[in-house]
């Protein structure tokens, strides 16, 4: 493995060594061959929106200590660091500061900031792009990722996210899909995920995006372990925040055709062990699926263990678990609803205190229909009844309401 070296304060032309570095981290990452360390010194790095790696291998790396705080995690605190900026304010949404299309690539002890007063719109610090080749192996360690519309955004990719400071972001981190064969496995542990307008993290089973290229629409397989982590205060006040998105510490949703391409089925496998969830604005863990008007999905499926989780103080509920997550309105307040078919959430908590608090079923917070969901009458989808089934600790959950959420436990 080679070394290349980065320092802010180098006079333009170096070669990459020690004695010359670049001055921008992109000149070393078009340079690098495959298997090399790029040494980043402290100091405040512009760089411009075409740094990709394309070479396998290549590891990023902060020379400086970031702050740390409580269990290790990085603070959001700006000493002793490399700071890497847009060279303007804010990042075009489909856009990122660094763009990984090889394998075993990792980006670790950088604070890297959007510059965004108003994220909701702008693009992501990091695209992790599985869609024109292999990109497995990624690892985003110990950095602190803020004002940008996303932190990492990923598709068609297996990794590691890992001790990460995620904070002041629309959306934390969004990971999409594997192949619907994949056996890989994403991890996203030990983080601190903070103060996110949206979402702090969220794992899509889909696997296409808009906020990134194209390709051919396929059932999408996501596994996931979510471990160690700490969701605190994500979400935005519901008086300001659009109901088709909760405010939420951890989403998982199965599909959502406003922001993938492809419209299929799809399955997410998750573990969720040990992550504390405080002061969220709604939830602090959401299973769900969000559709457009006039489509509808069919067969999608989660199943997820929780494993000695905390739950306190989030606005509505510990989780909720929605068959029907959203209500789009068309001109003078029609209403159109939407569902999956044929769909299943399996939930294993038996040594999580999920399995004995109240949760949400069907997201109350944004349904204004009383319908009975297994056959609703009187609207838009009515018909053959939807065959959905929850359970918890294998024991079934009704997949419908009368007055309000059933009380579990």
């Amino acid at each position: 493995m080679g070394d290349l070296y980065v320092d802010a304060t180098a006079p333009p032309g170096g070669n990459g060594s020690k004695r010359h570095p670049y001055n921008i981290i992109g000149k070393a990452v078009t340079a690098a061959p495959a298997r090399t360390t790029i040494h980043v010194a402290e100091g405040q790095y512009r760089e411009d929106l075409k740094t990709v790696f394309v070479k396998p291998g290549v590891w990023l790396k902060g020379s400086t200590v970031l702050c740390l705080g409580d269990r290790g995690l990085p603070t959001g605190e700006t000493h002793q660091a490399a700071i890497v900026k847009p060279p303007t304010a804010g990042i075009p949404k489909g856009e990122a500061i660094f763009r990984i299309q090889a394998e075993n690539v990792a980006i670790t002890g950088l604070v890297i900031d959007g510059k965004a007063d108003v994220v909701e719109q702008q693009g992501s610090l990091v695209i992790v792009d599985g869609a024109q080749g292999r990109v497995d192996g990624f690892r985003i360690k110990g950095n602190v990722l803020v004002n940008a519309g996303t932190a990492v955004l990923a598709r068609l990719a297996a990794g590691t996210i890992r001790r990460n400071y995620i904070g002041l972001l629309s959306i934390g981190v969004h990971v999409f899909g594997l192949s619907s064969k994949s056996r890989k496995r994403v991890l996203f542990e030990n983080n601190r995920v903070e103060k996110n307008f949206v979402v702090g993290a969220l794992f899509n089973g889909a696997v296409g995006s808009r906020r990134a290229p194209t390709f051919e629409a396929r059932e999408g397989r996501l596994r996931v372990t979510v471990r160690g982590n700490y969701f605190v205060g994500n979400g935005g006040k519901p008086s300001d925040y659009p109901s088709n998105n909760p405010s939420t510490g951890l989403h998982f949703l199965l599909n959502d055709n406003t922001q993938s391409d492809p419209l299929q089925g799809a399955r997410i496998d998750a573990l969720v062990r040990e992550n504390t969830f405080i002061d969220n604005v709604w939830y602090g863990v959401v299973v769900g699926q969000r559709i457009e008007p006039d489509k509808r999905l069919i067969g999608y499926s989660f199943e997820g263990t929780f494993e000695r989780n905390r739950y306190r103080g989030n606005g509505l509920r510990a989780a909720a678990f929605c068959f029907r997550h959203i209500v789009v309105s068309h001109g003078a307040g029609s209403q159109h609803f939407r569902y999956g078919r044929g769909s299943t959430i399996a939930i294993h908590a038996t040594g999580d205190p999920l399995a004995r608090m109240d949760f949400d079923y069907d997201h109350p917070a944004v349904d204004c229909d009383p319908h009975d969901y297994m056959d609703p009458p009187g609207h838009e989808d009515a018909g053959p009844p939807l065959l959905n089934t929850l359970t918890l600790n294998d024991k079934l959950v009704p997949t419908h309401i009368t007055l309000g959420p059933p009380r579990i436990g």
